[in-house]
This record gives C-alpha cells, structure tokens and sequence, in this order.
C-alpha cells in the first residue's frame, strides 16, 4: 500500500504532483489528462501588503487612501495585480513599478494578488472600503465576488433560469 502526503492547497486550481524527474511539487503549469511537464515549485507567494483594513466610514467628505505594496523576498519575475470590480486579479491587472497608492470617497472593494511564474499565488487579498452619508444601527456585511458569477448570460446566478443550477460559487464575505 503506498500513500502520498501533500501540504494544503493554497488556493482553488492549483495541482501538487510530481514531475518527470520523480520530484513534488505544485504545478506551475497544471496540464490535465496529460504528464505533468509544466514544471514544479514549493513556493508560495505571501500575500500583498496592505496599508489599510477594511473600514466602514460615515463621512462622506473623508476619502480613504490605500496602499499596497510587495513584501520582500518574492521571485523577481513577481508583479503586484489589483482590481476594484470585485474580479479576480490577473496578470492583466499588473499595476506599474509594483506599487498601488489611491485615494477612494466612494464605496469599493480591492482585490490583490502576488502573481509570478515560478511560484503558486495564494487565494486573493480583499479589503471592502464603505463610506456611507450616515450611521446606521445595524451591521454592514461586505460580500466580494466577480460580476460575471451573477450577471453573466451563462454562469450568472441572476440570469434566465440560472438560478435553478446548483452551482458553487467563490465568494469573500466580511
């Protein structure tokens, strides 16, 4: 009898295996229903550093700034990526010289994630920035998810009959 032990997955779609050579490892580039050749790596990128937590304001004149930066000791191939939508961060969401200062007076919610080719990205970073014109008595719930698992014709749960599918989908909730 003959078992494998692996450490828990960082994050959703990341494959641990081993490679040609006999070695473990997660998988840089997962390749399903074929050898895994796509390379390995056993490290894992921390996550982004955030300047702020997630906050709810009631003055609306008083703008937020956030500041997110890259730790230290990170591959140098790793790029700092950003989005305000609620959708998952991409390499396509790389911001400039890795490094994000904005000012919001407006309700948004961030998301951040650390992306580099030689190593596997943890799930991203999410920080909901409220700003409302006045107190409220009851509790603010911050639900994060991507547009596209509510409104989109084919996968969102809002559209047609959609709402009939028992799907599961990725949701941050604080």
């Amino acid at each position: 009898l003959h078992h494998v032990m692996h450490p828990k997955q960082p994050a959703p779609n990341v494959a641990y295996g081993v490679d040609e050579n006999g070695n473990w490892g997660y998988q840089l580039t997962p390749t399903p229903g074929e050898a895994n050749k796509g390379g390995i790596t056993n490290v894992i990128l921390p996550e982004p550093t955030f300047s702020i937590e997630s906050s709810v304001s009631y003055n609306t004149y008083r703008a937020v700034r956030a500041i997110i930066t890259m730790p230290d000791d990170v591959p140098d191939d790793t790029k700092l990526c950003i989005t305000t939508d609620g959708s998952e961060p991409t390499i396509a969401n790389a911001v400039s010289n890795n490094n994000y200062n904005q000012r919001f007076n407006t309700s948004t919610v961030i998301r951040a994630k650390l992306i580099s080719s030689k190593a596997i990205s943890p799930r991203s970073t999410c920080r909901s920035i409220i700003i409302h014109p006045r107190q409220s008595k009851l509790p603010t719930i911050s639900i994060i998810t991507d547009n596209k698992y509510l409104y989109d014709n084919t996968t969102g749960i809002f559209v047609n009959n959609n709402f009939y599918n028992d799907w599961r989908r990725p949701a941050y909730i604080e």
